[in-house]
């Protein structure tokens, strides 16, 4: 996943599908968890990041 996100340009808008869970067992803070991704288009339209 992190590979592929290192494709996307800065900028671009992403809708993230994920979940949030505990950094650590016990801890107060959490982390997202990115199962996969959606990026808008040229015009707004959203396309599917999928191989």
């Amino acid at each position: 996943m992190a590979r592929k996100l290192q494709q996307v340009q800065a900028g671009e808008v992403l809708h993230l599908i994920g979940y949030l869970m505990p950094s650590r067992r016990g801890a107060r803070s959490l982390k997202l968890n990115i199962i996969d991704w959606i990026q808008e288009g040229d015009h707004g339209l959203l396309q599917e990041n999928r191989p």
